[in-house]
Parts: structure tokens; C-alpha cells; sequence
């Protein structure tokens, strides 16, 4: 058991790493670039229909600046899917200083 708790340890620190450099790079990198970098859903594409995460990115770099209703607009999903990033990056920060 102790290695599996091990393991997710690692991965849940390889997340939240990930996590940390995407929320800094929504933030520093103009937003025109990451939009014109994002994919065409392909849900989207396939099925004429949006998924769940259509708009997030949009959402996203909006919510970055400030922009809430913007974000709303783009989809209401990124105000929950932001609180439970930044509540995981809260909860890692803590047990990273508990360990040390």
C-alpha cells in the first residue's frame, strides 16, 4: 500500500506542477497567441455539438484577466473547474510545506 501512495504522491506533484505553469502562462502570455494556439474541438467537429469543455480556453484566459461574465459567456463550467484547480494548488502548497 505504501507504494501506491508513493506513486500518487508523485503524480499528484507532476499535476500540480502542471497545473502552477499553465495558470502562469494564462496569466503572462497575451491572450490572441494562446487563443490562436488552441484546437479545434473535436467533439465539435465530429458530432456538430459542443462537448463540456468547448470555450474553456476562451473561458479560461478570460477569467486570467478579469473578464468574469466574459468567461461565463464562453462557458459557465470554468468557475467550478478554476476553483477546483487553484483549491488543489492550495491543498498541494500546504502538504508540500507540511513535509518540509
Amino acid at each position: 500500500m505504501n507504494e501506491y501512495r508513493k506513486a500518487f504522491r508523485i503524480i499528484w506533484n507532476i499535476i500540480s506542477i502542471l497545473i502552477l505553469l499553465s495558470i502562469v502562462i494564462i496569466i503572462f502570455v497575451p491572450q490572441p497567441f494562446i487563443l490562436k494556439s488552441l484546437p479545434v474541438c473535436e467533439w465539435q467537429r465530429v458530432y456538430d455539438k459542443p462537448c463540456y469543455f468547448c470555450g474553456m480556453g476562451r473561458a479560461l484566459t478570460s477569467l486570467a484577466h478579469g473578464h468574469i461574465y466574459k468567461a461565463i459567456s464562453f462557458n459557465w463550467l470554468s468557475i467550478p473547474f478554476v476553483i477546483l484547480l487553484l483549491a488543489n494548488e492550495i491543498i498541494w502548497v500546504l502538504n508540500r510545506r507540511k513535509k518540509s
